[in-house]
């Protein structure tokens, strides 16, 4: 009785989760746009937290629910999200192509393409190929591999003592091989810490990890007093997020960000605090709804959009506001009108 009031529990989406993604959404776009930058790199910081909150999801709407660790169940899992977010993203590539990229057909040109159309950009270590046309789609690419290893990372996330154990291992890993990359570059492993779907597949299963001590956990904080001690870790939690990123920026190696995410992203699983109830309000609840295609959408129509705008409003403000919301109404369009139908559409071709 116990497993399956804690089965219904886990279908209730997190909210504060939520709003941090969102937050995430709109720290992305201010760092792509041309409003003035803090000595910070957002876009960095902002991708190692979604990999991290993505893979600790992943691991929360599964954690009662067995999928068989087969390959045949990766590829089944990749390919429902894979139908999901193609469309757009092809949309989006076309898009640029027409837009920014000439000569189209030119052998270079139609390599970026493939490896782009194929979703496969992030596996090249040469920035030009996985930051070709849509530059944000690198991250659908390693976000491809993370989902078709789930499955198979999912069984090793059930178990409190084993699941600690492996959080240890792999952020250790983690840690090594951006120390190798960096004292050693390209003489061992040649990976892309930004954009290796490997380094990200890893922070990824450390958010898968952590879900069974949050479980764990969570049944010891439903009292009401608790309310008041998570508000103070909340406030403490932002505050030291905010200071350590600004701080210490270009000292810290990327993993000892990941490891503080992971910490701030079980504190705010909980759902508990003041911190928690402000990123519940509907506003955030609403851009949700189409963050995923903002995503998506953003960095390749800002680079599109930002030499026209720019020409008939030199106040940056005002330029930046008009993208945004330009970016905006272009996703919902999107989510409402036609990404239901194209992924059908999409489905319709692979599958006959």
């Amino acid at each position: 009785m116990e497993k399956t009031k804690q089965s219904e529990k886990r279908q209730r989406p997190i909210e504060s989760l939520t709003g941090l993604k969102v937050i995430a959404m709109l720290l992305l776009f201010w760092h792509h746009s041309t409003i003035p930058k803090l000595s910070v790199d957002l876009g960095a910081r902002t991708c190692e937290f979604l990999f991290v909150v993505s893979g600790f999801l992943v691991g929360y709407n599964y954690f009662y629910i067995e999928r068989p660790a087969t390959w045949k169940e990766s590829f089944r899992y990749a390919y429902s999200k894979f139908l999901k977010f193609w469309p757009l993203h092809f949309l989006t590539m076309l898009f640029v192509m027409g837009v920014k990229v000439r000569p189209i057909f030119t052998f270079s040109n139609l390599i970026k393409a493939i490896l782009n159309i194929f979703l496969l950009q992030a596996w090249s270590p040469c920035q030009e190929i996985y930051f070709s046309y849509n530059g944000a789609s690198w991250f659908l690419s390693a976000l491809l591999f993370c989902y078709f290893m789930a499955p198979l990372l999912l069984k090793f996330a059930k178990n409190l003592k084993r699941s600690m154990i492996l959080f240890v291992l792999i952020f250790l890993l983690r840690y090594v091989i951006e120390y190798v990359e960096t004292v050693y570059p390209g003489q061992f492993l040649n990976l892309q810490i930004h954009t290796s779907p490997i380094v990200r597949c890893l922070e990824f299963f450390m958010g898968m990890l952590l879900v069974p001590l949050f479980i764990a956990l969570k049944k010891y904080t439903d009292k009401r007093e608790y309310r008041i001690l998570f508000s103070l870790l909340e406030v403490v939690m932002i505050l030291s997020v905010v200071y350590l990123t600004y701080h210490y920026n270009g000292l810290w190696y990327r993993a000892s960000y990941v490891l503080l995410f992971s910490l701030a992203i079980v504190l705010f699983a909980f759902d508990k605090g003041i911190v928690s109830k402000c990123l519940s309000i509907r506003p955030f609840k609403w851009f949700s709804y189409i963050q995923f295609e903002f995503y998506i959408l953003h960095q390749a129509l800002i680079i599109c959009l930002v030499g026209v705008y720019s020409t008939y409003m030199p106040d940056w403000k005002l330029m930046n506001l008009c993208m945004f919301s330009t970016i905006t109404i272009v996703a919902i369009f999107y989510k409402k009108f036609l990404s239901r139908s194209c992924s059908k559409f999409l489905q319709k071709i692979l599958e006959n």
